[in-house]
């Protein structure tokens, strides 16, 4: 069971059951010794909770009883009487409930007691107290209880002290009570206290009043009888008069705190309504943002957000009016609760800002100067519409109105209206500030969404030429403008298969497209594993860029490591076209020639509008290029610069070339042959290429 509530399921509840006004003595006790932590920390091993045990609608169990008494009973620092002062403090702390409405009208703590016995029928149905004998301030109790239980003793000490503080009600001393127990679920309770002299007179007065009105009636002493008679009927009048002057005043305190209650309640209940509103805003958000991730369109999302909040909020109709920044105009783009009549005629409407007025709720006036209205009662207003809005009220029907502008700070998207066209419907300040703010999130929903399409056709015409992790680093963790470009540290790879003018005068078209397709697809795949990008194809040859966007660590040796996986993988690709393209012809292998050079480069989009592409331009690349002409005088090799050698050779182990001439470039440079048979095994390890960046 939970240390916090009740066990409800429990089937003792359905058995007789008791008041928690007993409890409620325990705690009055255990947060006067204790305080209410140490008082909490007491009930926790009972299974029930400081505020189950403090709620008057509560009742609790007979097991949950005796749990209660085993604890407080071994609970280390209770007093041994603490039931007994425990029933004193439940007494002394309910002064100011029906006990004291019947001190009001009493006076007396002989009917205090016997209206207690009253009420313990009422809301005790384990324990009886009825009264047996009453003799002036002198009476004997009866206690019987039906539960069997082991802690009667404390139960009876409970009621002894409760009953005790009575007379205290009135003023008067504590009463004086005694147990007789007379069996296991049987005692007696003798109860005596002292009246007051005020107690006393009154009961004189009353005795000598009566015997005096009898006398004269038997002697006949009418006089004497009147006036005793008139005593009498003022003294009662009296007594009458301090009733109702003490009720008055316990009415008045009532109707002060039903007053007060009745305020309070308004409060919580427009609390209530204001945190029901405010969880449906931040729903509705919530969905529309969690849309944009799956939008493909604009117009879905309108349409979908548009749907959500007139189910939501419970508006009669939304509309969304979209602006054409070509038109200059404003129409509308989707709606939501028009009857199909009306919807024709709403889809139709359009407004052009390029035409002026001087209404301040004219649509376009709002939209251009990204305002909002409030029309809470659209009647209030018709006068001051121009003659197509008073149109388009009657057509419409509607009875309150209101506009946001969709914008964000730098674009305007278009304007967000709702309406109610019931009569026991009016909007107001708390759905304008509302919709005000949705139509920002939506105008930076709709931003996001065209940004996620962009992002999406980028990828798209990206991804066939550039690996997944350089698309990554694009979109998120760089920002290149592609059409100034930039001057970046790049590597460049080229290379072309050797004798490829006379192979493809010898082969048959259509089965040299298929070879050249698959020579082709295979390089591609390990320029991307060494995050290359093929810029493109020049016929049988292939241009590669290391680093285009400045996040590949190490691109030189990538480059070089690349261009030996190509090497090594040319054995295979060529048998690969011998066994599927190949098998009754003769087909001589292809061999291949590469050149690399590392240096600065610009990077970026070239073309027109009608035709654009991604490369990278420059002496680097020019100077790359020479060096894969070059390759032709060795058979299958791969030649680099000395700035390519300097940046790898503690990967790779080169033959020196000397100085050599290239065409297009004045000075002579220093060339290197990639000993491909001794290459550093290391150099295939990405991890260490990494580490040397």
């Amino acid at each position: 069971m939970d240390n916090h509530d009740a066990d409800f399921t429990d089937p003792s509840l359905v058995e007789p059951h008791y008041s928690t006004r007993i409890y409620k003595g325990y705690l009055y006790y255990l947060k006067k010794k204790f305080g209410v932590e140490g008082a909490k920390r007491i009930l926790s091993k009972t299974g029930l909770s400081w505020k189950y045990l403090t709620c008057e609608s509560n009742w609790v169990s007979e097991k949950y009883a005796e749990i209660f008494y085993d604890v407080l009973s071994s609970e280390p620092g209770i007093d041994p009487d603490f039931s007994y002062q425990a029933g004193k403090l439940s007494m002394s702390n309910e002064v100011q409930g029906a006990v004291q409405v019947m001190a009001i009208q009493l006076l007396d703590p002989l009917y205090i007691f016997k209206q207690i016995t009253y009420f313990s029928k009422q809301f005790n149905k384990t324990d009886r107290l009825e009264i047996r004998k009453l003799v002036s301030n002198q009476l004997s109790l009866v206690f019987e209880s039906r539960r069997k239980t082991r802690h009667l003793g404390l139960i009876l000490d409970n009621w002894r002290g409760f009953l005790e503080q009575v007379p205290s009600i009135l003023g008067l001393p504590p009463a004086r009570c005694v147990i007789m127990p007379q069996s296991e679920s049987l005692a007696l309770f003798e109860v005596n206290w002292v009246p007051n002299r005020l107690h006393r007179i009154l009961r004189i007065a009353r005795t000598i009043l009566g015997a005096a009105f009898g006398i004269s009636l038997v002697l006949g002493y009418f006089l004497f009888a009147s006036i005793c008679t008139t005593l009498f009927l003022i003294s009662c009048f009296a007594i009458e008069k301090l009733k109702q002057h003490l009720n008055g005043t316990s009415q008045e305190s009532l109707k002060g705190l039903l007053k007060e209650s009745e305020d309070r309640y308004q409060e919580l209940h427009e609390s209530k309504n204001r945190l029901d509103r405010r969880y449906k805003e931040a729903h509705l958000l919530a969905g529309v943002l969690q849309r944009i991730s799956s939008s493909q369109e604009i117009d879905s999302l309108i349409k979908t957000t548009l749907k959500e909040i007139q189910e939501s909020l419970q508006y009669d109709r939304v509309i969304y009016m979209s602006f054409n920044r070509e038109q200059n105009t404003l129409s509308t783009a989707a709606s939501q609760g028009f009857e199909p009549k009306q919807s024709k005629l709403i889809h139709g409407y359009e407004i052009d800002l390029n035409q002026s007025t001087q209404s301040g709720m004219h649509l376009g006036n709002v939209f251009k100067e990204r305002k909002n209205i409030l029309i809470p009662i659209t009647s209030d207003y018709f006068e001051s519409l121009s003659e197509e809005g008073k149109m388009m009220l009657y057509l419409t029907k509607s009875r309150s109105f209101l506009a946001c502008t969709v914008a964000t700070q730098g674009n305007l998207h278009g304007i967000l209206l709702v309406d109610y066209i019931r009569a026991d419907k009016t909007l107001d300040k708390d759905d304008l500030y509302f919709i005000q703010n949705f139509a920002k999130q939506l105008a930076i929903c709709i931003e996001n969404t065209h940004t996620l399409l962009e992002e999406r056709r980028l990828r798209s015409t990206f991804q066939r030429f550039v690996p997944a992790e350089v698309i990554q680093s694009m979109m998120g963790e760089i920002a290149i403008n592609l059409e100034d470009g930039v001057n970046q540290n790049v590597t460049v790879l080229f290379s072309d298969i050797r004798q490829f003018t006379r192979r493809s005068s010898q082969i048959e078209p259509k089965l040299l497209i298929k070879a050249i397709n698959y020579y082709f697809k295979e390089m591609t795949n390990i320029v991307y594993q060494q995050q290359g990008i093929v810029d493109k194809f020049l016929g049988d040859g292939l241009f590669a860029v290391f680093n285009s966007f400045g996040t590949v660590e190490n691109h030189a040796a990538k480059a070089v490591l690349a261009a030996y996986e190509m090497q090594q993988a040319m054995p295979a690709i060529n048998q690969w076209i011998k066994d599927h393209l190949f098998q009754n012809q003769v087909w001589d292998p292809m061999e291949i020639g590469i050149g690399i050079h590392t240096g600065h480069a610009i990077v970026g989009n070239l073309g027109t509008e009608n035709k654009t592409e991604f490369t990278a331009i420059g002496e680097t690349v020019n100077t790359a290029a020479r060096i894969g002409e070059l390759s032709k005088k060795h058979p299958s090799s791969i030649l680099v610069s000395e700035e390519v050698f300097q940046k790898t050779s503690i990967f790779f182990e080169f033959n020196s070339l000397g100085p050599s001439k290239i065409r297009g470039i004045e000075r002579e440079l220093n060339i290197f042959l990639v000993t491909a048979e001794r290459l550093v095994s290391q150099a295939k390890n990405h991890r260490t290429l990494k580490e040397a960046a």
